[in-house]
C-alpha cells in the first residue's frame, strides 16, 4: 500500500458523485485490487443508511464538502455536484441557443441551425437561464461565506 498515492485517507469524508445515486460516507478502509487499482470502502454517514457499506474505485469519489449538512439532513448535493449541475446546464443553454440564433462574430449573428426551436422550448431555456443564475450565485455566496484553509 505505500506505493500508492492515495487521494483520501482514512476518515476523509467523501461522497460519490453524479450516475444515479450519492453515497455520502466516510472512508474506513483502502486497498489495492490484484490488478493493482484503488479501492476504498465507505461507510454510509446518511439518514436511514448510516453504517451501510460500499466499495468504490477513485474516480466514483469526491471530498463532501459538508458532512454535518447530511447527518442533520439539511444538504440535498454537495458543492461539487452543484458546481457541476450549473456547469453542465449552462453547457446545455449554451447549445440551445446556439441552435437558435448562432453566435455574434463582428456584430451579426453567424451559424446556427436557422431557428428551428419551437418558442416554448426557447421560453423554457430562458426561464432555465434564470434559475441557473440564481443557483451559481447563491454558490458563490456560500463559497464566500466559507472559512478559507
Amino acid at each position: 500500500m505505500t506505493d500508492h498515492n492515495w487521494k483520501f485517507e482514512i476518515r476523509d469524508y467523501v461522497c460519490r458523485s453524479g450516475k444515479s445515486y450519492l453515497f455520502p460516507g466516510i472512508v474506513t478502509g483502502r486497498f489495492l485490487t490484484t490488478a493493482g487499482a484503488p479501492r476504498y470502502n465507505v461507510e454510509a454517514i446518511g439518514p436511514g443508511y448510516e453504517q451501510m457499506q460500499h466499495i468504490f474505485s477513485e474516480a466514483e469519489l469526491v471530498p463532501l464538502d459538508d458532512p454535518q449538512a447530511w447527518l442533520d439532513g439539511t444538504n440535498i448535493l454537495p458543492l461539487s455536484e452543484l458546481r457541476a449541475f450549473v456547469a453542465e446546464t449552462r453547457d446545455l443553454i449554451n447549445k440551445v441557443s446556439f441552435d437558435e440564433s448562432g453566435s455574434m462574430v463582428a456584430g451579426r449573428y453567424v451559424g446556427g441551425n436557422g431557428g428551428l426551436l419551437h418558442r416554448e422550448t426557447l421560453r423554457a431555456n430562458d426561464i432555465l437561464r434564470r434559475r441557473l443564475d440564481s443557483i451559481a450565485a447563491l454558490i458563490a455566496t456560500r463559497e464566500a461565506d466559507a472559512p478559507s484553509d
